[in-house]
């Protein structure tokens, strides 16, 4: 018994003692896993520091290098000083300078020249969205009448859709929008003719300053010549002197490019040629929903009546020629 005794103490010291070692290892191992994050952490941290600068140091010399390139620059067009400083009165491109300085005119002929051929080519660009936009208000008066002509005769002048009643709304719907289309596609896309040849008049104006510019380089640069060119202000519209040409075209072809992007092509705005293409587009998608097949034959699962009246796996409740 008492042998019995000592080993149930000796079993229940060992089973303590156990746990114990048990709560020390995992303590212990836990301990390293600590450790071992923080030093992770530490060191993913020095090398994100290391990373920042490095990346900071790369823009930096980036910068560097362009503010250099840049005062390279600076330094070929412009006559400096010792200390860095640009003489009084040469800090200016070469593009800039006058080409009749020397005989004491200070005007910048360059600048007008580039001006007036910006203006040239900003006539044309108004010509182009006139025409287009022009051809697009005479194609809307005839383009939509065949799908009008067609869901008009499936729908009953779109009053009724008796092949699929369910589709009514939608179908009508677009068809309605189609008919006002020959309506507001010439509103959406408007024009001004009077506009236009205030355009081609301008154009010939400025056109003309270009030719005589060119005349006065011809054999060597003519000063004289050049004193003789018309001032942009004096750039004006024979039959209105109000108009300053070069004013006035920049002027009307902004307004005519944002007639043309947010109104004529904008497919979201209701009137507009695209939405009227999209709306045309659609409507014949969809015609067949209200049409209604005339000799009430039935075919069996899967099978449709065909345009002779005959049985046939073609999709879409009723077939035809027209569609």
């Amino acid at each position: 018994k008492a042998k019995a005794n000592k080993n149930r103490k000796r079993k229940r010291k060992n089973k303590k003692n156990k746990g114990k070692l048990k709560k020390k290892v995992k303590a212990k191992k836990n301990k390293a896993k600590a450790n071992k994050n923080r030093k992770r952490k530490r060191k993913n941290k020095k090398n994100k520091g290391k990373l920042k600068k490095k990346v900071k140091a790369k823009k930096n010399k980036a910068k560097a290098n362009k503010n250099k390139k840049g005062l390279s620059k600076y330094k070929k067009t412009n006559k400096i000083h010792k200390n860095g400083q640009a003489k009084k009165g040469l800090n200016r491109n070469r593009n800039s300078r006058t080409l009749c300085q020397k005989e004491g005119d200070n005007r910048n002929y360059l600048d007008d020249f580039k001006k007036c051929q910006a203006g040239v080519t900003q006539a044309k660009r108004y010509n182009i969205r006139h025409n287009t936009m022009k051809k697009k208000q005479k194609s809307s008066k005839t383009k939509f009448v065949p799908t009008i002509e067609l869901v008009g005769k499936f729908t009953d002048q779109g009053t009724t859709c008796p092949g699929n009643e369910s589709a009514k709304d939608e179908v009508i719907g677009k068809y309605n929008l189609l008919q006002n289309c020959n309506k507001t596609v010439p509103v959406q896309c408007k024009i001004d003719d009077k506009e236009k040849e205030k355009i081609d008049g301008c154009d010939k104006e400025i056109k003309k300053f270009i030719d005589d510019f060119s005349k006065c380089q011809r054999g060597g640069l003519n000063c004289t010549c050049m004193k003789n060119l018309p001032k942009l202000d004096e750039i004006v519209l024979p039959s209105d002197s109000s108009i300053k040409c070069i004013a006035f075209v920049t002027k009307t072809e902004r307004a005519i490019a944002n007639q043309w992007n947010s109104k004529c092509i904008n497919a979201s705005l209701t009137g507009s040629i695209a939405n009227c293409n999209s709306k045309n587009l659609d409507v014949l998608l969809e015609a067949h929903k209200c049409k209604k097949c005339s000799s009430g034959i039935d075919c069996p699962d899967g099978f449709t009546e065909g345009i002779n009246g005959e049985c046939v796996t073609t999709a879409g409740p009723c077939p035809h020629a027209e569609i």
